[in-house]
């Protein structure tokens, strides 16, 4: 493949640039989701794919491909092979042999049903690691729906969040949504939710302040009262005791 002023030329017809990302030891799932949207924005991810293709465009994939990749891996590869069994030995030399692979999809498949978002956590520290387990299978080749992931993710949410999932699921709109959407919606009923909580503490703490008062009043008010009955207690004895003293002068 010849390249003219930055750009790569197939059959005398001129394409955008190729692929900047190289892979690497440790890049493998960044550069597999960057190479499918590339292969698949110039129309010839079906030659990695398996289908059927033109022997043109499935070289002109593999071109691609090895563009893409270090000394190193490109050692790995077999420019006899098509795209398709090239991208496979990519594939498994970065992610393990199959039964590895399967290993893999097992672990995580138990992670992402046990998976519940607990008290600590705020939606956007949950949602992280739900899309990284969720990400982690579909790069090892395993089919999620998007509408059963954001079921399970809503499955996955605490009560207080039972409105507005009941709220989607009235409205049809579960199926229709994607899961970055219902995150987005989920951090802005969390936000709704933090600013009411905050708002019924404050008027707790006021309304717990002004019982306080009250009361250090009432205790005020009867403490001043029985100093003023003792005080006349004292005063009454006093004059009991004068006026038997002048009785008894009286007397003699």
């Amino acid at each position: 493949m010849a390249r003219k002023n930055g750009e790569a030329i197939s059959g005398g017809e001129p394409s955008s640039s190729l692929p900047t990302l190289k892979l690497s030891r440790t890049n493998y799932r960044i550069w597999s989701m960057t190479m499918e949207v590339y292969l698949d924005s110039h129309d010839l991810w079906q030659a990695v794919a398996g289908e059927n293709v033109t022997k043109k465009k499935d070289r002109m994939a593999l071109s691609a491909i090895m563009s893409a990749v270090s000394e190193e891996q490109l050692l790995l590869l077999d420019a006899k092979k098509t795209a398709k069994e090239n991208w496979e030995i990519l594939r498994q030399r970065n992610l393990g042999v199959e039964r590895v692979i399967q290993s893999r999809i097992q672990a995580l498949k138990r992670e992402y049903e046990l998976l519940n978002m607990s008290k600590p956590d705020s939606v956007d520290e949950f949602a992280a690691k739900f899309t990284r387990i969720i990400s982690d299978l579909r790069n090892l080749g395993e089919e999620m729906a998007e509408k059963e992931v954001v079921r399970h993710f809503l499955r996955a949410m605490p009560s207080k969040f039972d409105a507005l999932t009941l709220s989607l699921e009235q409205f049809g709109e579960l199926d229709k949504v994607s899961l970055d959407e219902v995150i987005g919606s989920l951090t802005v009923h969390e936000m709704w939710l933090r600013d009411r909580e905050s708002r019924e503490e404050e008027q707790a703490l006021l309304e717990n302040a002004m019982s306080k008062a009250r009361i250090d009043n009432e205790e005020g008010f009867s403490s001043a009262d029985r100093g003023r009955g003792r005080g006349r207690s004292r005063g009454r004895g006093r004059n009991a005791s004068a006026d038997g003293r002048e009785r008894r002068l009286f007397d003699k």
